[in-house]
């Protein structure tokens, strides 16, 4: 059973599965800011994240879903691996993306 806090946790990041499924088809360029020169330096680091958080929605939904019973729980041991093997497959390439666009940023001179 779930709280109604990590209910409410789920709800949420379900709703960030169509935003970045938008994102990702139009092509909508990384935001300007902060993070702009990490994903200008790396340039797969945008898309492979936000694959990354359409996994994580996809994870909080069959969790969702299980907690309402929509999903019994031998379909659920089914489900769970196919979302969990690329989460950390993901999770990994994440890691070494930002580490990748983290060394290439430093390397950088400064224009000062």
């Amino acid at each position: 059973m779930l709280t109604i806090l990590e209910v409410l946790i789920s709800v949420v990041v379900v709703l960030l599965i169509p935003l970045t499924v938008y994102v990702m088809i139009r092509g909508v360029p990384p935001p300007e800011g902060g993070l702009s020169k990490y994903y200008r330096a790396e340039r797969y680091l945008f898309p492979v994240s936000n694959l990354f958080v359409i996994v994580i929605g996809l994870i909080a939904l069959l969790r969702l879903c299980v907690h309402f019973g929509l999903i019994g729980a031998a379909a659920n041991a089914q489900l769970s691996p196919i979302l969990y093997i690329p989460f950390f497959v993901l999770l990994v390439a994440v890691l070494l993306l930002w580490i990748s666009a983290y060394r290439k940023v430093r390397r950088q001179p400064t224009n000062v």
